[in-house]
């Protein structure tokens, strides 16, 4: 259990291990994904080894909303990654995200009532597969995304 203490990742983690953490969430809860910029990466989680091809952010949200799980995206700006990103999305998935965009968020971090990753990484396809990132998971003392938003980062 990760109580109260993080557990530092390898930075070569964060292609698979985003994936487990969004998967992890239960059916009608809430995740949260906090990052100035977001693209559709392509992601190669063990978990998910039988696609093909490899899963990308889109369908991962596309399938979070089939489990009835709610969407909170915190971003910088709705810029050309973004809407590109957008226009991969199911219209039944963007009618379950919910968009803030947040003037010089510079925080990055995937969330769900039970875990949080935090990284210096974006969500783009150099951060997750060239950078040398940090990365951390630790478990979500608030046992909720929208309070974890509140607390953590004064977003509402």
């Amino acid at each position: 259990m990760l109580r109260d203490r993080w557990t530092f990742l390898y930075f070569r983690s964060l292609p698979w291990v985003i994936p487990q953490v969004l998967l992890s969430a239960r059916p009608k809860s809430e995740v949260g994904i906090v990052s100035p910029w977001l693209a559709d990466v392509t992601f190669d989680a063990p978990i998910l080894e039988h696609l093909t091809p490899s899963p990308t952010l889109s369908w991962l949200l596309n399938h979070l909303v089939v489990q009835e799980v709610s969407l909170v995206l915190v971003v910088r700006e709705r810029e050309g990654r973004f809407n590109r990103l957008w226009r991969k999305l199911a219209p039944e998935t963007r009618s379950h995200i919910r968009i803030i965009q947040v003037d010089h968020i510079h925080t990055k971090a995937i969330l769900t009532e039970r875990l949080v990753i935090k990284s210096s990484a974006n969500l783009l396809e150099t951060s997750l597969h060239r950078n040398r990132e940090n990365v951390s998971l630790e478990e979500n003392r608030y046992g909720s995304v929208r309070r974890w938003l509140e607390f953590e980062q004064d977003v509402r």
